[in-house]
């Protein structure tokens, strides 16, 4: 079960990367956010100015950075900086998450 677990993670952890990776392109650049951006504002039937338009999508392509590392920087890490994913997978299951004495302490 242990070895199925540890594909498990890699698998994931891999299309995560891909996934990354895939809307990282041109495709999912600054011009397919800004056909994205004025199809929402079209829909909410929002009018801006170019330059608050800009603004917004300047706000939008950041904030999805920001999202990312932000989701990586909860993970409970070791002092060394390290995840702790076997606490991970016990806080997801329920189950006690045992010695922690490593976790990283906030101040």
């Amino acid at each position: 079960m242990r070895q199925a677990g540890r594909a498990v993670f890699w698998i994931v952890t891999l299309a995560w990367a891909a996934q990354i990776y895939y809307f990282s392109t041109a495709t999912y650049g600054g011009v397919f956010t800004t056909w994205l951006l004025s199809q929402a504002l079209h829909v909410l039937h929002v009018t801006v100015s170019p330059p608050t338009f800009d603004l917004l999508h300047e706000l939008m392509r950041k904030s999805a950075h920001v999202t990312v590392y932000a989701i990586l920087g909860m993970l409970p890490k070791t002092r060394s900086g390290k995840i702790m994913r076997r606490l991970l997978k016990a806080r997801e299951l329920g189950l006690p998450e045992g010695d922690v004495s490593t976790l990283e302490q906030d101040e």
